[in-house]
């Protein structure tokens, strides 16, 4: 379980619980709600990494 509070603080955005944060060329979102999922995406949208399920997914990254 990760911080929420220190990751709120460094986050660029927060929407929906959910706080996105760009670094090192990547974007790092993190679910507030639960304190535990996380994922990496890639700057074009390909996921990288995650330990979030599809649900926690399909929240994290709304399609436009």
């Amino acid at each position: 379980m990760f911080d929420v509070d220190d990751i709120a603080e460094l986050a660029d955005v927060i929407i929906v619980g959910f706080a996105a944060l760009v670094r090192e060329g990547s974007i790092k979102v993190a679910n507030l709600n639960t304190g535990i999922g996380a994922a990496v995406f890639a700057p074009n949208g390909t996921l990288v990494e995650t330990n979030m399920d599809d649900i926690e997914l399909s929240g994290a990254w709304p399609s436009f």
